[in-house]
């Protein structure tokens, strides 16, 4: 009891810690960003002999974003978004601060629900404030005075009703007739899977989808041969879940993910149809599979031992990684840190309960192990619906509303958006260098092979943030841009379309037993009913 209190105690001090320096390190950057505007606020006179003359001005490191000659392009635009996050946001705010200075015309202004700074300790408060934002926002929409780009709120927001009531604008009309446009240098699959009735309301900037990776020692003791697999359905890894549990009853199915909700997310839409809005919850399919995923053994390892004995200032993730390969035990700490990142990593770090296979959202850092595959792992295969539909999330997405009144303005920052850059990282305000995404997968495919690219010329920040201490220059960018190709040949979908909020039927079966699976089964066709007709 005292070492699993111990235990405890050093977990809430690294959360509190880790908090402060997160805080700080925002408040920082925050001023910086605010130093640089104030500096750059300050324009220099032309003349070289005015006492008042402070120089040209110097544009951004090893960039050169001159203005656009003869520029036409004025206006202001705003764009609201939910949650102002770290990389996340900051992204934006230099793909705004890369476009205004081309266009010295334009202003564009980000308004978020809640900043960066904001705390919230509940999953409640968090519920409240998405479902505040929701209420106001779709409001605003419906009433018509929502003059203002929507961003990253797909998730959210129900884009699908939005959609077929008219009150997003459809963007073909744009893409269709723009001469900049190339789209064999954008992944198309991605787009029409974001398409909803044929209307270009949604366009993503970046995507991801739902992968696994398995135990290779589990699948060799179970005899199951993944040579010449390319996508594995929920099905399929039931079937051989069951399989390597035939000697190992109590083996778990993922590591550090909730199996049952993660194997429903992509189960799910098999059995709705968005485009005619009906939905067969209530088929014996889909209640054995209910039945089927209540069996799967999840349970979190005890790491508190673990704890005891290492220190804080030990080596780094490297250290922490052959340390574990030769003793088996991982700091605590350092597997709290890979479980909010890099679950891949997280896998093979933990020990206690043998773990069968792990779930994991592809995008651009963690696609490298299909070539160069983790110790004791797979490669990663796309997870898919028993029918075979590759559930697509797109991230860091544009909607544009019918009421938006600059819509000129708001494509050509979209368009810029997406198009191909030059350099395959940013320069922060304050000379930092990083990546141009960090979710998921870019949709254009030259920023996507820029970014492979760099990370396989052995650059550090590419090995530092897949957090894998191998030697990246052994990559071939070719193969992994030819293997994302055969991923999306799969039947790709929006997951986002069929975003029906049904967890607290999920929680009555799964979690507390409340109910028997027709019973949910029933519950979850209701409420798939009304969204659907809504």
């Amino acid at each position: 009891m005292k070492k699993r209190f111990l235990a405890l105690l050093l977990v809430g001090c690294l959360l509190i810690v880790l908090g402060a320096c997160q805080t700080e390190q925002d408040e920082l950057y925050s001023q910086a960003v605010e130093d640089q505007k104030s500096a750059a606020s300050v324009q220099p006179t032309a003349d070289p002999n005015d006492p008042d003359y402070l120089g040209d001005p110097t544009p951004l490191p090893g960039t050169a974003f001159t203005p656009v000659p003869n520029d036409d392009l004025q206006g202001e635009l705003v764009i609201k978004s939910y949650l102002q996050m770290t990389s996340y946001s900051d992204r934006l705010d230099l793909l705004i601060e890369e476009f205004t200075r081309l266009h010295p015309g334009v202003e564009i202004h980000v308004d978020y629900h809640l900043s960066a700074s904001r705390s919230l300790s509940s999953k409640e408060e968090w519920r409240m404030a998405k479902e505040q934002f929701r209420g106001n926002t779709q409001a605003e929409l419906a009433s018509g005075e929502a003059d203002y780009l929507l961003y990253g709120v797909s998730d959210i927001l129900d884009m699908s009703s939005l959609s077929r009531n008219g009150i997003l604008f459809d963007m073909a009309s744009y893409w269709e007739k723009d001469p900049d446009i190339q789209e064999t240098e954008i992944y198309m699959p991605v787009l029409e899977a974001c398409k909803i009735d044929g209307k270009m309301t949604v366009v993503p900037m970046s995507f991801s989808f739902p992968a696994v990776m398995f135990s290779q020692r589990l699948m060799e003791e179970a005899g199951i041969d993944l040579t010449g697999v390319k996508a594995v359905s929920s099905t399929q890894l039931l079937d051989w879940y069951d399989q390597a549990r035939e000697s190992k009853p109590d083996l778990n199915l993922f590591f550090t993910s909730p199996g049952k909700d993660a194997l429903f997310s992509t189960e799910k839409v098999d059995y709705m149809d968005v485009t005619a809005g009906t939905s067969s919850f209530q088929s014996s399919e889909f209640v054995d599979f209910l039945e089927r995923t209540n069996g799967v053994g999840n349970n979190e390892p005890d790491l508190s031992e673990d704890l005891i004995g290492y220190g804080y200032g030990s080596p780094g993730l490297a250290g922490y990684w052959e340390e574990y390969r030769e003793t088996g035990k991982v700091p605590l700490e350092v597997s709290m840190s890979l479980d909010a990142g890099f679950p891949q990593l997280d896998l093979v770090t933990r020990k206690a309960k043998e773990w069968f296979a792990v779930a994991s959202a592809e995008s651009l850092y963690t696609f490298y192990t299909v070539q160069d595959p983790l110790p004791y792992l797979t490669q990663p295969y796309p997870l898919t619906s028993s029918d075979g539909k590759l559930g697509i999330s797109s991230y860091e997405d544009f909607a544009m509303p019918e009421s938006l009144q600059n819509k000129d303005l708001a494509w050509e920052f979209i368009k810029y958006c997406l198009s191909a850059r030059e350099d395959p990282t940013f320069y922060e305000l304050t000379g930092f260098r990083w990546p141009y995404v960090s979710q998921g997968f870019p949709l254009n495919k030259e920023n996507y092979r820029k970014m492979v690219e760099y990370i396989a010329a052995g650059n550090a920040y590419g090995t530092a943030i897949i957090g894998y201490p191998g030697n990246y220059k052994g990559i071939d960018p070719e193969s992994l841009l030819a293997k994302l190709d055969e991923m999306l040949t799969c039947d790709p979908v929006n997951v986002n379309a069929y975003n029906v909020d049904v967890q607290e039927y999920l929680d009555e079966f799964y979690v507390n037993g409340l109910i028997t699976a027709q019973e949910c089964a029933d519950k979850l066709q209701g409420r798939a009913e009304i969204w659907l007709n809504e």
